[in-house]
């Protein structure tokens, strides 16, 4: 079973109370004496509205601030991007680590590779290296393994 939420338990008390108190005097006909019940459910049941708003308010404000935080943290990121590429230009890579960071290279990406499919003109039809596949063609035939189809190069190449 389900549990019911707070707004859903505080309207079937509300409910409940309201019962009660219209059927007072039927309940003290019959020798049931509610009145300190009444009092009792309905001085718990306001406590809960109260702190119920309270927790709403808080969830309130608990949104906002991580809104501003999220902005905070972004323009923190923005700002920290911006000094990394000041240190990277005006400061010796052995010193990046007195700023936490470090020198990697970076790995080229398949588009960074220059596009060589038309040969230049100074071609030497008898040296083995000016008729090798060029490298962005070389790139494509990389297996899943991470292995080169050497088949596949020498029949495209030759």
């Amino acid at each position: 079973m389900q549990k019911k939420s707070y707004a859903e338990q505080i309207k079937v008390s509300q409910v409940i109370l309201g019962g009660f108190k219209q059927y007072k005097e039927s309940f003290i006909e019959k020798g049931y004496t509610t009145e300190k019940y009444i009092t009792d459910f309905e001085t718990l049941l306001n406590d809960t509205i109260e702190l119920n708003n309270d927790q709403e308010k808080s969830k309130a404000a608990m949104v906002s601030n991580t809104d501003e935080l999220n902005r905070k943290l972004d323009e923190l990121h923005k700002m920290r991007q911006q000094l990394r590429q000041i240190v990277k230009s005006h400061v010796a890579t052995p010193q990046w680590k007195s700023f936490g960071m470090q020198y990697r290279r970076r790995k080229p990406k398949s588009d960074d590779i220059p596009d060589t499919d038309t040969p230049p003109d100074d071609i030497n039809d008898d040296n083995p290296i000016d008729n090798a596949v060029p490298l962005k063609e070389a790139v494509k035939k990389v297996t899943v393994d991470g292995k080169i189809d050497i088949r596949e190069m020498t029949e495209t190449a030759g």
